[in-house]
């Protein structure tokens, strides 16, 4: 489990990795298996407030493209530290 102090909506917040599959992961299985993506690692994760609560009213906050947004910068973080 990871926690990273991220923005959501420019709001500060903690985005805690719940579960991570790291990319190559992903190319190995996806060549045996469709349903894994092929472009990237991809995981799980939820948004917490800054004391580490659960934050659903942030959550419903997010749009497609802050979404994607805030997925690359998961994606950042947990395949290159």
């Amino acid at each position: 489990m990871t926690d990273l102090e991220l923005r959501v909506c420019g709001i500060p917040c903690l985005v805690r990795v719940t579960n991570w599959v790291p990319w190559t992961a992903c190319r190995v299985t996806a060549e045996a298996d469709d349903s894994y993506p092929e472009d990237g690692g991809y995981g799980d994760w939820e948004i917490l407030d800054l004391k580490a609560r659960p934050a659903p009213w942030l959550a419903r906050k997010l749009t497609p493209d802050t979404r994607a947004e805030l997925e690359q910068e998961i994606f950042n973080h947990m395949e290159n530290h």
